[in-house]
Formats: C-alpha cells, sequence, structure tokens
C-alpha cells in the first residue's frame, strides 16, 4: 500500500515537472505566442521579491488621460541616483512604501525623494517603494536592502511610509513566506513559465480578495472599518503591532532609525483632523509606534494644515483624477520632510 502510495506522488511529480518543462520549451521557442500577456514592461522576476524593477530603465508609463510620465531606474532597480553617486555620500536614508511613495505618476525629477536629494548633498536618498505592497512586504524590503543587497554602508534613517488607507485593508492579505514560497522563487524565478504561475496567482488572489473576503469583511459598513472601534480594526492593529514590533528588532540589529510616516489620503484632508477616518487610526498608530519604541511623523497633519493655510482646492495634492501625488504633491510632501528633518 506504502509502495503504491509512493508511486502515486512520483508519478504525480513527474507529470507536472514534465509539463512545465514543455510549457518552458514552447515558451522559449516561440514567446510571441503566450509569454507577452504575462509580461509587466517594467517589472522582472527576482528571487528574493518575487518581482523587482528592471535595472537602469527609462521609459515612459501612463494610464488613460489621467496621467503620463517618465520614469527611470538605476542599476539596482530603484528610482535614485545611479549607486556610484549614492555610495559617495556620508550616509543614506531610505524610504519605504507602496505606490505614493513609488510616484511612477511623475516624472524623476518631480518625485519627492529626487526633490529631497537636490537638497541634501551629503545624504543618499534610497526609493525602495513598490506598488501594491503592504506593511509585510515593506518589512521584507527593508531587511533585504540592509541585508542581502547593501545600498550604502551608513544608512541611518529608513521612513516607513505608511499609507492610510491601503495599508490597512493591505494587512489582512499578505502573509509570510512558507518554505515553498521560498524555495520555488529562488530557484525557479528564471523560468518564463514562473511569470505565467505568479500572474495566475496575483488574479486568483485579486479575485478571491474583492468577490468574498472584500465584500464580507471589508465592505460590512458604512465607514473604513479602521475609523472606529470595532473587531476589524482591532485584529488589523494587532497585526500592524507585530509588524512594528519587528521593524524594532531591524532597527536594533541594524543601528539604524525607523520612523513610521502617515501618509494621508484625500478623504483625510478633505474632512481634516478632527473626522473620524484621520483621528481613530492615527491615535491608534502613534500608540503603537510609542509602545514598540519607534519613532513617527504625521506628514498627514502637516499636509491638512498647509491645506488650510494656504486654501488648496480639491483634490489637494493628488492629481484630479487619480489619489496619488501630483506634482505639486510630492513638491509638498517634499517640503515637509525638509522641514522637520534636515
Amino acid at each position: 500500500m506504502r509502495r503504491k502510495v509512493k508511486l502515486s506522488i512520483a508519478f504525480i511529480f513527474f507529470n507536472i515537472f514534465f509539463v512545465v518543462i514543455c510549457f518552458e520549451f514552447v515558451l522559449r521557442l516561440f514567446p510571441q505566442l503566450l509569454f507577452q500577456n504575462f509580461k509587466d514592461p517594467l517589472l522582472v522576476n527576482h528571487p528574493y521579491l518575487t518581482v523587482w524593477f528592471k535595472p537602469n530603465l527609462t521609459t515612459q508609463v501612463s494610464q488613460r488621460d489621467c496621467w503620463k510620465s517618465t520614469v527611470s531606474f538605476n542599476e539596482e532597480g530603484l528610482r535614485s541616483l545611479p549607486m556610484a553617486q549614492l555610495r559617495t555620500k556620508e550616509e543614506g536614508w531610505m524610504f519605504v512604501g507602496d505606490s505614493m511613495v513609488q510616484g511612477i505618476q511623475v516624472n524623476n525629477d518631480a518625485l519627492f525623494t529626487s526633490i529631497l536629494q537636490e537638497h541634501l548633498n551629503d545624504i543618499a536618498i534610497f526609493n525602495v517603494s513598490k506598488s501594491g505592497s503592504g506593511p509585510l512586504f515593506y518589512n521584507k524590503l527593508i531587511k533585504y536592502f540592509l541585508r542581502e543587497k547593501i545600498l550604502h554602508p551608513h544608512v541611518t534613517r529608513i521612513f516607513y511610509c505608511f499609507f492610510l488607507e491601503n495599508d490597512f485593508n493591505g494587512i489582512f492579505f499578505e502573509s509570510q513566506d512558507t518554505v515553498l514560497k521560498k524555495i520555488i522563487r529562488e530557484y525557479l524565478y528564471q523560468l518564463k513559465f514562473f511569470s505565467i504561475l505568479r500572474f495566475l496567482n496575483e488574479k486568483i488572489k485579486d479575485f478571491v480578495i474583492t468577490e468574498f473576503i472584500g465584500k464580507q469583511r471589508l465592505q460590512a459598513s458604512e465607514k473604513p472599518f479602521y475609523s472606529y472601534p470595532n473587531d476589524l480594526s482591532k485584529e488589523a492593529f494587532s497585526k500592524i503591532e507585530s509588524v512594528f514590533k519587528e521593524l524594532k528588532e531591524i532597527s536594533q540589529l541594524n543601528n539604524v532609525d525607523i520612523i513610521i510616516t502617515l501618509v494621508p489620503q484625500v478623504r483625510q484632508i478633505l474632512e481634516g483632523e478632527t473626522g473620524s477616518i484621520y483621528l481613530y487610526p492615527v491615535q491608534n498608530l502613534e500608540r503603537l509606534a510609542k509602545k514598540t519604541g519607534l519613532k513617527s511623523y504625521n506628514l498627514a497633519y502637516d499636509l491638512i494644515q498647509y491645506q488650510k493655510k494656504h486654501q488648496v482646492p480639491y483634490p489637494f495634492f493628488s492629481s484630479p483624477c487619480d489619489g496619488h501625488f501630483s506634482e505639486f504633491g510630492h513638491r509638498i510632501v517634499a517640503q515637509m520632510l525638509l522641514k522637520n528633518f534636515r
């Protein structure tokens, strides 16, 4: 009986291996047949980060009639200066976050981290953000660029840009890497077939999140769940506390200040600092940062005050058709950071 089971398992693995080899052969022989449908012009497969940005790439990206920009990545796939220039500077600052920080909606020279670089001649500014990522992946990015791919020998600050909307939702849909995921990514990432598997996995996850988990949990109330005390917000902040504890360990191990930087959404600026959608999550995040021994910076508050003082019209610091920062928004964000951290 045991022999039959072993033979069956071996037969299954052999067939899987055979199918993968066949697909890989066809894709390498005729890449135009299928592979282009699963290919992102900005990304390449990566053995640790699953996908990362193509090194030494300059290209135009756009979203219908919303925005069009020219983006450039250096030899490490970062929207930063060439590494040779960065490594000559006295210290390094790292910015990690999602698409709000990555900022592909604007040209490189309009990106807030690029503006900071222009004003901080002795500091290497590293933008290691990735669109679509969340708190668990931010930690992964930090660990990778501090330990595996050392960008600078003296990184003194890491600005951990927590977006006060997506990052609350994202904490439920992220998970730690399993041994199997690590093995697949590390040894199969160069296969073209790997891109298909990754693409299908993302589509399945998006469908499950949107059609089932999202509707049943995150859209269960009129208010965003993170704007008032409830079981879901309690669970979210518990997960975030675990993320912050890991950040504190990273901070101590690498002797670097990690600053939890609170990045607002348009609605929070609209409702102001007394609105529950701003007040409740900010108070909890600042409490958790203090509890875990991390520093925090409330960029959201500074932008709200700037909007009030200068009567910036809606949508304030974002483009009219998109929630991401506009060129004006990036310029003001840079101004706030220079004011508080220069």
